[in-house]
């Protein structure tokens, strides 16, 4: 009956432990609610503990460095070449902490000038090994810091060391000195110039060396940071004068031959900031034969055996994913600068480029396009595959039979929203001004591609698309196909009220050309 409570056989009402059951799994819900808010706050606190112990040890280790600063410092001036070697082996491991190294301490301090003075001629080479290593450090820091080791006279010594030290790792550290100054201070970088540092670097490498360094090979370890030093030489947003570039790219045609990742990715970055200094540069490429080379670093690389006496290396695992990360980038710098030149204003260097003697550059820019997922590295490509199918309706024709509109999907599909512009407007592009035959074939392929493009939030792409849809739709009307992708009837009807005029307008021609077509793909 109605309003009759429910009661079991042995006098238990059953509506009243439903309740009490719903009641307490409603507290065990809150209990662990409470649980985890309390466990949230445990770990917080656990975190924020961790981090003022971290900030406290730092400012303990800053202190003692700080009053260790006048002891430490009494080495430097000492005559006795092993508290000297202390003193510079100090002020090396204080500058190599990772994070926030007291450069800006070192330098108040008033510890260049000691420094400097351990790397003059006649010091024991130990000594002026540990405080070469120092100075890279300090260069390593703000601008004003590399400023104050150039002030201080530093330049002419690691010069002189480089040219005439007879121990290799002295002659190694202040080729990275050299390097960390040149990099991003273009006076430290004419500064050098104008003390002659190019004769030296090249006579490291054993180019025009005198008697007494031609016997000296170098190491891998050495060349590493020579292509360092010239790579930072020519990057800058002002470039070289062609005197001094000529020896310069003579130096890294030379050292781009070594199958060495870190030697590679040097010379490959530094060619691309060389591109982007001065178009000219190009053409010293040329002249100097690197193209050839520069097209064999773009192939897949076979796996190389380990080498445990490699500089590059650690163990295991570790030194591996190193390695595949400096290919990485020696393969995107090295399509770099493909783009660069195929981006030439000289109509010779796309025709040699794209020529059978460098085995196609777009394919290798098309195979690094879709493997890579650096998001800049994909953006710069697909700017240059357009401005390329714009030169010459040919290299259209080429791209599109090396599966170029796959490619261009997945990155539609998987890039950013630069990259996905990108990737449209070759697209677009590509069925803008491809013949009536070859639309036939293309539509089938780029049919999925316009429906995203059509609801980008970019009005120049909604407009260059509805533009390819209205040529579409006409070729469709003509040849009497049928567009049904209830999808792109979708956007455009959408675009039909877009604040924009021009593409307000476009689009209802569009939708007007596609339903005299035709029913719609779902019409009844």
């Amino acid at each position: 009956m109605p309003g009759r409570k429910a009661v079991t056989s042995n006098g238990v009402d059953g509506e009243k432990t439903r309740k009490n059951r719903e009641e307490r799994a409603i507290q065990i819900r809150k209990d662990k609610r409470s649980d985890r808010a309390l466990s949230q706050r445990r770990r917080c606190q656990d975190e924020d503990e961790e981090l003022e112990k971290k900030a406290n040890m730092c400012e303990v280790r800053q202190r003692r460095m700080l009053e260790a600063l006048p002891v430490k410092g009494s080495l430097l001036l000492s005559g006795d070449p092993i508290l000297q070697q202390e003193g510079a082996s100090y002020f090396r491991k204080v500058l190599s902490v990772e994070k926030n190294p007291p450069v800006g301490i070192v330098v108040e301090a008033g510890l260049v000038p000691l420094l400097i003075n351990l790397i003059r001629p006649g010091v024991h080479p130990p000594v002026q090994f540990e405080a070469a290593w120092a100075l890279t450090n300090i260069a390593c820091g703000e601008k004003q810091h590399a400023r104050v080791l150039v002030q201080e006279g530093v330049i002419p010594l690691l010069i002189d060391l480089i040219a005439n030290s007879t121990n290799e790792k002295v002659r190694e550290q202040c080729l990275w000195a050299v390097a960390n100054i040149s990099a991003d201070v273009n006076e430290c970088r004419d500064i050098l110039f104008a003390e002659g540092v190019i004769r030296p670097l090249l006579w490291t490498l054993g180019i025009d060396a005198p008697p007494h360094r031609q016997l000296c090979s170098p190491s891998l370890s050495l060349m590493q940071h020579a292509s360092l030093a010239f790579s930072n030489l020519i990057k800058g947003e002002v470039s070289p004068c062609i005197e001094l570039m000529l020896p310069i790219m003579f130096a890294l045609s030379e050292l781009i031959q070594f199958n060495d990742d870190k030697c590679l990715a040097h010379i490959t970055n530094a060619l691309v900031s060389a591109f982007d200094a001065s178009p000219n540069n190009i053409q010293l490429v040329l002249e100097h034969g690197m193209l050839g080379r520069i097209r064999e670093l773009c192939d897949p690389r076979p796996e190389l055996p380990f080498d445990p006496n490699s500089p590059n290396t650690g163990s295991g695992s570790t030194a591996s994913k190193t390695r595949e990360l400096d290919w990485k980038l020696v393969r995107e710098n090295s399509v770099k600068v493909l783009c660069a030149v195929a981006r030439s204003p000289i109509m010779l260097h796309k025709r040699l480029l794209f020529s059978s003697r460098f085995n196609n550059a777009l394919g290798a820019m098309l195979r690094e396009l879709d493997r890579s997922d650096t998001e800049s590295f994909r953006k710069e490509v697909c700017i240059t595959l357009r401005e390329v199918m714009e030169t010459d309706n040919k290299y259209t024709v080429q791209l599109v039979q090396m599966n170029l509109i796959p490619i261009l999907k997945k990155c539609l599909e998987t890039g950013t929203f630069d990259v996905m512009v990108q990737a449209g407007y070759c697209v677009l592009y590509i069925l803008q001004n491809c013949s009536h035959e070859e639309l036939a074939v293309l539509y089938q392929q780029c049919e999925a591609v316009l429906p995203p493009l059509l609801g980008s939030t970019d009005a120049s792409l909604q407009f260059a698309s509805l533009q390819v849809v209205k040529r579409l739709a006409e070729w469709a009307a003509a040849v009497g196909v049928r567009i049904t992708s209830a999808d792109l009837h979708q956007r455009i009807d959408m675009l039909v009220y877009s604040s924009i005029q021009e593409i307000s307008s476009l689009a209802a021609q569009c939708d007007r050309l596609i339903s005299a077509g035709g029913p719609r793909e779902g019409d009844a």
